[in-house]
């Protein structure tokens, strides 16, 4: 119990340093990948025990997730005009959401508040203008008129990403 009052109590103080979860998710890529994710995992088991514990690290990851894709989508408005910009977004969401779905699987052991939280982060940024929402679609249309450049494992992989954003 008391174990339990403690880390709940510092909880906002952990998770808002320095070193805290924007820093473990911020080096979920490049070289410090693996240890970042193991930093995660072991935050997660941390908090599992604590009630509510892990509803923060989900609200944490999903700031987290708004931040990058909104700033993809800014990067993408800057570039409009170009239409490898147009696909390159949907593409960089794509890996975006691809990443955080195996945090979520591996690390946070699927738990439901976290697929939630991932699930609203994308919700949050692609519907908040019509810009992305109208991308995502025809980045799909694209990619079925235009079948011949993705291979066909290629095509339904990315089509099956494209229906999760």
């Amino acid at each position: 119990a008391t174990r339990d009052e403690i880390l709940k109590h510092h909880q906002d103080e952990l998770l808002g340093k320095a070193t805290g979860i924007n820093s473990m998710l911020e080096r979920t890529v490049g070289a410090d990948a693996e240890a970042a994710r193991e930093d995660l995992a072991r935050l997660y088991r941390l908090y599992q025990c604590v009630p509510g514990g892990n509803a923060k690290i989900a609200e944490s990851v999903k700031v987290h997730i708004c931040s990058l894709g909104n700033n993809y989508i800014q990067k993408s408005k800057e570039a409009k005009g170009q239409e490898k910009s147009d696909h390159e977004l949907i593409r960089s969401l794509i890996d975006l959401h691809d990443r955080f779905l195996k945090i979520v699987k591996n690390q946070f052991q699927s738990e439901q508040v976290f697929h939630k939280a991932l699930k609203e982060a994308f919700e949050e940024f692609i519907n908040k203008e019509y810009y992305t929402s109208a991308l995502l679609a025809r980045f799909a249309n694209d990619i079925l008129k235009k079948g011949t450049k993705i291979a066909i494992a290629d095509l339904e992989n990315t089509m099956d990403h494209v229906v999760m954003l």
